[in-house]
């Protein structure tokens, strides 16, 4: 079993939940796909002990809105002030960030953000950045951006839970394939040990440790070639 993060905080706890889980349609249980943690980490990098930090950093910020499609996106943005902007995953390049923002009363556009997949480094307009925050306020002036997009859900839990508290539904969220992730402590164990004390998850041990193993998960359907290859490179282009 191995563990990230050491003394996870409260902020980083309840933003991987929000990020990971999901409710089983069978169970009802909330639980994580090893696919979405596959997904998880092409964008967040190795699961090592700075990843909670790497996460905390970005999802705080009001102006990152995760997973929104490029029709989401617009319809957050449609009638807001120019300057209005948001930052999500990329839905057609995996592991790549796009920057959405109000550029005139007419336009709306989307910038990506170069990133290959378990990569720390983030390219946009031929320069290289170590995080999405360091980006945003390199570029901030440039780009006009000036006030953050409402609708993260992020945001919106963060402020619910600065408002009146917030109660984990349950300390433990099950993924798929026996692994699980211990929300207290953000304990992960892909292969096949459960946390102590964590309650069973009903899956057995097969396919664990093919997971375990696996130092770069690919997402869903993708081809290694597309993951490797270039594309993107200036990061100026329009951004799924």
């Amino acid at each position: 079993s191995n563990s990230a993060g050491g003394g996870a905080s409260h902020t980083a706890v309840l933003l991987m939940k929000i990020l990971l889980a999901s409710k089983s349609s069978s169970s009802g249980n909330d639980v994580v796909t090893v696919d979405g943690f596959g997904d998880f980490l092409n964008y967040f990098g190795k699961w090592d002990r700075h990843v909670l930090q790497r996460v905390e950093d970005t999802l705080s910020e009001k102006w990152f809105h995760g997973n929104c499609s490029t029709e989401e996106a617009e319809r957050r943005l449609m009638e807001e002030d120019v300057g209005t902007y948001l930052v999500r995953f990329s839905s057609s390049s995996p592991g790549y960030f796009t920057v959405s923002r109000v550029a005139s009363a007419t336009q709306i556009h989307h910038q990506r953000i170069t990133h290959q997949p378990m990569s720390s480094t983030f390219r946009f307009l031929g320069r290289n950045y170590s995080s999405i925050k360091e980006l945003i306020a390199a570029n901030a002036r440039d780009l006009k951006l000036r006030k953050p997009a409402k609708g993260s859900p992020f945001a919106q839990a963060l402020a619910k839970d600065m408002a009146r508290g917030y109660q984990l539904d349950s300390p433990y969220v099950a993924l798929s394939e026996s692994a699980e992730i211990s929300i207290d402590d953000l304990t992960l164990s892909l292969v096949g040990e459960p946390p102590v004390a964590a309650p069973e998850s009903g899956g057995g041990a097969a396919g664990a440790s093919s997971v375990a193993s696996s130092a770069a998960p690919l997402p869903r359907g993708a081809n290694p070639s597309t993951i490797n290859g270039g594309g993107g490179g200036g990061g100026g282009g329009g951004g799924g």
